[in-house]
């Protein structure tokens, strides 16, 4: 009977240490199980498809285990929200380059966030690159932060000394809801909107026809412009506003420049 009690003692100690390290974030006590449980539930909670990963676990160097969130995740939330994005205010401070994101929702609700990069003496395609992960930080932050999910975005784990991304534990068939269950309810086709909102930044970039058939080539060698997808179509969306965004913050450090 000591015995017993003594074991019993023993799991209730080791559940009350798990649950301490779950309010501090840390899921480095869960079995196996217990994380793709945690995973799903996750996912679940804020109308992700468990299925296709949008999360990951990652270790860091002292040992403590958390989620983050791959790009699929703010892909599906942006999607699943009809959520739009623009850039509020880009900056550079010092050695820092930094870019201010607003996600607004079809209610009309917004989140803003910071994405912030070093940049020091980087030139040309460097400190052009910096610059996009810069607004790509603040545009998946934002989207996180809309969606109520207070985790990192996978641009951010990058800066975390001696992280390592952990496997997902294999996800039980018994762990998920049917497919039906796991995809939102279907939603109003958004091509036309999506292709009138391309055509508007196509054109303030100044490009043609061929231009575009270039970078659906690029993108995606097994499709036509007129075949893409609208996940397709929100990205090349986003990749056009963001090259504009560009466009005209290069202008005006010309027009600064003039001045000066």
């Amino acid at each position: 009977m000591a015995e017993n009690e003594k074991g019993l003692t023993e799991a209730q100690s080791l559940d009350t240490a798990t649950l301490v390290k779950l309010v501090d974030g840390d899921l480095s006590g869960l079995t196996d199980r217990q994380k793709v449980e945690y995973y799903v539930g996750t996912c679940r909670s804020v109308g992700l498809n468990p299925l296709t990963h949008p999360l990951m676990f990652l270790k860091q160097r002292d040992g403590k285990v958390i989620l983050y969130a791959k790009r699929d995740a703010t892909d599906q939330l942006r999607k699943l929200h009809h959520a739009s994005t623009q850039i509020v205010d880009r900056r550079r401070e010092g050695n820092i380059y930094i870019v201010v994101a607003r996600v607004t929702d079809r209610q009309g609700r917004s989140e803003e966030s910071i994405g912030a990069v070093m940049v020091g003496g980087q030139q040309g395609e460097a400190l052009a690159n910096a610059m996009m992960k810069a607004e790509t930080k603040a545009k998946r932050r934002a989207t996180l932060s809309l969606a109520g999910l207070g985790m990192l975005d996978e641009t951010e784990t990058e800066t975390i000394p001696g992280a390592q991304i952990e496997p997902l534990p294999e996800i039980p068939p018994d762990s998920v809801n049917t497919p039906g269950e796991l995809e939102p309810p279907e939603e109003p086709d958004q091509t036309e909107e999506l292709n009138e909102a391309i055509h508007a930044a196509r054109t303030a970039l100044g490009w043609d026809d061929d231009d575009v058939r270039d970078y659906v080539a690029e993108m995606y060698p097994e499709s036509e412009p007129k075949a893409l997808t609208t996940e397709q179509l929100q990205t090349m969306l986003d990749d056009l506003n963001r090259m504009v965004d560009m466009k005209q913050a290069d202008q005006e450090t010309q027009e600064e420049v003039a001045k000066s």
